[in-house]
């Protein structure tokens, strides 16, 4: 490749060096035209925007207008791939008056088309749809069939992210249509993905696989790796919706191996993310904690404010399923702003979605359910099948008895429909609580009865992340009042044991007489991420740290902090000259180095 490249720069330096001397200008702002075209090609950028600059020049100089408008497009997809999108948006709008000054419909076309890909990677979707319809009206008048699959594809996508799936499924049936109707193999194959996307979306699964599988087949045999790595990986989510955990896992991993090979970044970011879901679905934390590890370091470099906010969410899970509830806070509310950012309709209610249930939870309960509420008539709206899902699971968790059996029935049989079954399973064992607390005994035991289905085909691990859930209210517990000798500033229990006294972390502090300064984690650095870690510590009689409990901190902070301080000692406390054990709050700061 590199010869090939080589022979090209050496022969176009020879055309360049000719129409120099002949004082030929078209011939000298072609050939750094195509200079620019295989430097980029090189990844030599540099070289590459002198070279198109320089020939814009020139061709301004001898008012070669339609050059002009070819060079300002190329230089402005090199803007794009270097992410200056703000001075590719710039060119390309330069480009596109002259080309409608020409008349050139064609050119006009090309022009709205790279305008669409910049508005949708600036995450403009509306603007995005606007540029990619304008092509469309164009390619329609010029018949261009590959054109046009290209175009109703796009449409599509954007229509995917912006949450209209019926729309999205329109224009990608068409984008299938017209890719069949030339015999586009790779066409076909995106469109059939696409589908498949957008039938998950609406709970579709068993017409999502067989899209998918027919993708794959098509992939195989076209011997395309990475198209047909991407329909495993949606096999794979779509195996674990269904509660299909194995299959999941071989999916994924087969995935994996793929994109390791081709040195997809993005791709393997993602693959880690879900691998990293999948695991906290089976229960395994500590193997959710690597794979969430390695989609950070995966996507330290990229810019994908969507996979970074669902990075973050899985975070918070998995903050949340370790009773860190300020980290899981952080986290959601981290996922929140990527999304934001992100514009993509799916991932923004997701960030929402997790934010209200976290204050159901760990703030305002009312507050919390209205969110709930709202962001379920969002979701009803989209069709986004999960999102609708969660809100049913956190509604019944959090209002049990605001909700009429009736609902409860009709949310129950939409989530049969949908075949998710960690969510079934989740929603069966509340709603069976919450019927049991009714004194509907009937009705909790059907709902147990199902539950223990789901659980036996799930591999008994749809219960787990139920410890993630806002609980149900308790039944107000009996108030007694306390002896003095069973106060809690008495030192000492019922049962002759002392408790821990409570002290000041300050107080405490002064104590220190062994301190251990954490180690920094790499990817926490790679990452940015600084910031303090809140921690419970329990101090025995004899100095030493006993016990530590994450209050609040970024996850990949605080197994470090935990870490150094449980190797700290200070002096015993005494109380009547007697040494008790004590209960501090002590914080321990990372802070990166400018």
């Amino acid at each position: 490749m590199i010869n090939k490249y080589g022979n090209a720069i050496e022969q176009l330096t020879r055309a360049l060096s000719t129409s120099t001397q002949l004082d030929n200008n078209q011939g000298r702002a072609d050939a750094l035209n195509a200079l620019g075209i295989v430097h980029q090609r090189m990844q030599r950028f540099d070289e590459a925007e002198r070279a198109y600059l320089e020939s814009i020049a020139i061709k301004r100089k001898i008012a070669d207008r339609r050059g002009i408008a070819v060079s300002l497009q190329n230089i402005a997809n090199l803007y794009s791939l270097q992410e200056k999108f703000r001075e590719a948006e710039a060119k390309t709008l330069e480009a596109l008056k002259i080309f409608e000054e020409l008349k050139n419909q064609q050119g006009t076309a090309d022009v709205f088309f790279n305008l669409g890909h910049i508005y949708q990677d600036t995450g403009r979707f509306h603007n995005a749809l606007e540029s990619f319809r304008r092509a469309l009206n164009i390619a329609r008048e010029l018949g261009n069939v590959a054109f046009l699959a290209e175009l109703y594809a796009r449409i599509g996508q954007i229509y995917y992210f912006l949450g209209q799936y019926a729309d999205a499924g329109t224009y990608q049936r068409q984008a299938l249509a017209e890719s069949q109707r030339i015999g586009d193999e790779e066409g076909i194959i995106r469109s059939l993905q696409s589908l498949g996307d957008v039938d998950l979306e609406q709970a579709r699964c068993d017409s999502a696989l067989e899209r998918h599988r027919t993708a794959l087949e098509r992939s195989r045999r076209l011997g395309h790796s990475e198209a047909a790595a991407v329909s495993t990986s949606q096999m794979g989510l779509i195996y674990q919706l269904t509660g299909r955990y194995r299959a999941a896992l071989n999916s994924y991993q087969e995935a994996h191996n793929t994109f390791s090979q081709l040195k997809i970044r993005a791709r393997l970011a993602e693959i880690e993310k879900r691998l990293a879901s999948l695991q906290l679905e089976m229960g395994d934390a500590a193997r959710a904690r690597e794979h969430l590890e390695r989609a950070l370091e995966a996507a330290a470099e990229i810019k994908d404010q969507a996979l970074l906010s669902e990075i973050a969410m899985i975070e918070g899970e998995l903050a949340l399923a370790q009773g860190n509830a300020a980290a899981a806070e952080e986290a959601f509310k981290r996922a929140r702003r990527a999304a934001e950012r992100s514009g993509y309709a799916k991932t923004i209610i997701s960030a929402e979605i997790n934010m209200a249930r976290v204050e159901c939870q760990y703030g305002d309960r009312n507050q919390g359910i209205k969110l709930l509420g709202q962001h379920l008539e969002n979701a009803e709206r989209m069709g986004q099948a999960e999102a609708i899902a969660k809100c049913y699971l956190y509604l019944l968790a959090a209002a049990p008895t605001q909700l009429a059996p009736a609902q409860i029935e009709r949310w129950f049989e939409r989530l049969r429909q949908y075949q998710f079954k960690r969510y079934l399973a989740q929603f069966s064992l509340l709603a069976a609580e919450r019927e049991s607390r009714a004194g509907r005994s009937k009705e909790a035991e059907r709902f147990r009865r199902e539950a223990a289905r789901l659980l036996e085909e799930l591999g008994g691990t749809a219960g787990k992340p139920l410890q993630s859930l806002p609980a149900m209210p308790p039944a107000k517990p009996k108030i007694k009042k306390n002896s003095s000798q069973n106060s809690p500033e008495s030192p000492s229990s019922s049962n002759g044991r002392r408790k821990p006294m409570k002290v000041g972390g300050e107080v405490q502090q002064a104590k220190l007489i062994r301190r251990v300064e954490p180690v920094y984690p790499e990817l926490a650095k790679r990452a940015g991420i600084q910031g303090s870690v809140v921690l419970q510590i329990a101090v025995d009689e004899t100095g030493k740290v006993s016990e530590v409990k994450i209050i609040k901190g970024h996850p990949l902070l605080a197994e470090a902090a935990v870490q150094a301080v449980s190797q700290w000692v200070y002096m015993p406390t005494l109380l009547n000259n007697e040494p008790v054990p004590v209960i501090a709050t002590v914080t321990v700061n990372f802070a990166l180095k400018q």
